[in-house]
């Protein structure tokens, strides 16, 4: 149950550091901004056409884990934090 939850958090998270090509989002938390840049430079084919659409999260962390020997200490650390 604490694993799903941790993978939850950690969807959202993902998503909402790569919703940020679109959206400005003012002061967002470090948590946020640590995938963002490893999101925009690994993970390009996962970001819809559509730049006013959010990219599919699951999509999304399954690139970021496919990366993972790639990903920034940040990013890698705040997935692990969640238990990803």
């Amino acid at each position: 149950m604490l694993r799903s939850v941790s993978l939850a958090v950690a969807l959202v998270l993902v998503a909402n550091a790569a919703s940020a090509q679109t959206k400005f989002r003012p002061q967002g938390s470090a948590e946020d901004k640590a995938c963002r840049g490893d999101s925009h430079r690994l993970c390009q084919e996962v970001f819809p056409d559509d730049k006013s659409l959010e990219p599919d999260r699951f999509k999304m962390l399954a690139c970021l884990q496919q990366h993972r020997a790639k990903l920034s200490k940040a990013c890698n650390e705040m997935l692990q934090n969640h238990g990803v």
